[in-house]
């Protein structure tokens, strides 16, 4: 393989949410990542699989993003901003809190803040203030 030639994304299909739980969690890095960016631009979509043993995609995005560092920590963040709910929202503001990496942490402030709900806003505003404290 050259530097110029390109690898064609490996297709894999989705069938269940055992299937997709999988994928996310051990898959092929691009299929991960493919898996992730479609998660971001159609959350709906990714939900209609359902839960496994109680086990929904919003735990699985979870997992990721505390256990996995780099592309898919990131891409799970993203991903993780496309569902406004308690659990998305804690898991954001501490992979904020807990970041390395000052654009990242930028991208999911700006991430939250796109939210429309006055929970989220309201967490916002506390983590930013008690940031500036510290």
């Amino acid at each position: 393989m050259t530097a110029s030639s390109k690898q064609e994304p490996r297709q894999v299909h989705i069938s269940s949410a055992e299937e997709l739980h999988r994928q996310l969690r051990g898959g092929d890095l691009m299929v991960r990542l493919e898996l992730l960016s479609a998660i971001s631009k159609n959350p709906g979509a990714a939900t209609q699989y359902g839960s496994v043993e109680g086990e929904d995609l919003l735990d699985v995005l979870v997992e990721i993003c505390r256990s996995e560092t780099g592309l898919v920590g990131e891409a799970a963040a993203g991903a993780l901003l496309a569902f406004p709910d308690e659990r998305s929202l804690k898991v954001i503001l501490e992979l904020i809190e807990e970041s390395q990496d000052p654009a990242l942490a930028r991208a999911l402030l700006k991430g939250l803040s796109s939210w429309k709900s006055a929970q989220a806003g309201a967490a916002l505003r506390s983590f930013l203030f008690h940031s500036r404290l510290e």
